[in-house]
């Protein structure tokens, strides 16, 4: 199917964003299983819950254009997933490990981030209006968790400093 216009564009890029999306919650579900800090598996756990709710952001803009998902791998993804598990086949200590689940939660989460605001931009050009607001939503939940993210990080780090 050749690609012509900013709307088949968007229905691709969303496509593609929401199998980005559905492999980025399998791997992100093994990989909150490694973490030992208390607050980190709280977040990782919060995130895991709405990303049900953001998927379904995704289906709605799809029903919307009228499409169903494409069936795609993500090798980005499978990447980031096989680095995570190789790091821990080393057997770092659970700090380390902590720091290491954020560094690949946040991996992901900044390519997602990326994928929505293109998105954002291609439905304005594509006039898939339907679409602006849960892409939004989900755009604005995943900065959010980046946000928390990064809180959680420095705090591992200063624990892991004054352990030093």
């Amino acid at each position: 199917m050749a690609i012509e216009t900013p709307r088949e564009l968007f229905v691709y890029e969303l496509g593609l964003t929401r199998n980005l999306e559905r492999m980025g919650d399998h791997m992100l579900s093994d990989v909150a299983h490694t973490a030992d800090n208390r607050d980190l598996v709280r977040i990782l756990h919060e995130e895991e819950e709405s990303r049900y709710r953001q998927a379904a952001n995704i289906d709605a803009c799809l029903a919307a254009v009228g499409l169903s998902p494409l069936d795609q791998r993500a090798a980005v993804v499978e990447g980031l997933r096989e680095r995570f598990f190789n790091f821990v086949g080393m057997d770092p200590s659970p700090a380390i490990r902590d720091l290491y689940v954020i560094g690949t939660a946040l991996r992901f989460t900044n390519l997602v981030i990326s994928a929505y605001r293109e998105l954002l931009d291609l439905a304005v050009l594509a006039a898939a209006h339907e679409c602006r607001q849960p892409l939004q939503a989900n755009l604005s939940h995943k900065e959010q968790y980046v946000e928390k993210l990064n809180w959680c990080r420095r705090e591992l780090a200063e624990n892991l400093a004054a352990t030093v």
